[in-house]
């Protein structure tokens, strides 16, 4: 099994690899398939590069997956980098092969409600109603669990087949 782990926070991901590298032997670590920390904003991924973009392929390219998960993320795309929820569920299923593990965090939600207050608009509606709405175009939801103390739900989603 081959884990990627991504996020746009460098001191995140140096925390990460550092954690892997642990007694100094990554090549071992790496041949029983350790963790593969990269540091990338998915709302600005690297793009194809090199002669006609042919050199190296695109992160959304290269990053195809049999699992996604993506934990306190959705409201960071939509609400803090202004990206429509479409845009955030069609991206989710170019990156996934067949599941995805999805946490939706309301807007009443503090970290939330950190992201909008300096703003007078954002995508609307913004709620779990559209979201499943929205995401369901892609995915079929197998599991919804409020997560204990909190408004936010976890989904566990399997790309649906759209090709026909």
């Amino acid at each position: 099994m081959e884990v990627v782990a991504v996020d746009s926070d460098w001191q995140c991901i140096n925390e990460l690899y550092l954690s892997e590298k642990g007694d100094g032997n990554l090549e071992r670590k790496e041949a029983a398939g350790g963790i593969l920390p990269l540091c990338v904003d998915i709302s600005d991924p690297t793009p194809a590069a090199g002669f006609r973009h042919a050199e190296r392929s695109s992160f959304t390219e290269r990053m195809r997956a049999d699992l996604v998960v993506a934990l306190a993320l959705v409201h960071h795309l939509v609400l803090g980098k202004n990206i429509p929820l479409g845009g955030v569920a069609r991206y989710f299923a170019e990156l996934c092969g067949e599941h995805l593990v999805i946490e939706f965090v309301p807007l009443s939600d503090e970290k939330a409600q950190e992201l909008v207050r300096p703003k007078s608009r954002w995508h609307m509606p913004y709620d779990a109603e559209n979201f499943e709405k929205i995401f369901g175009v892609y995915f079929q939801i197998g599991r919804k669990e409020p997560i204990p103390g909190t408004e936010r739900i976890l989904y566990r989603m399997r790309k649906k087949d759209i090709t026909g």
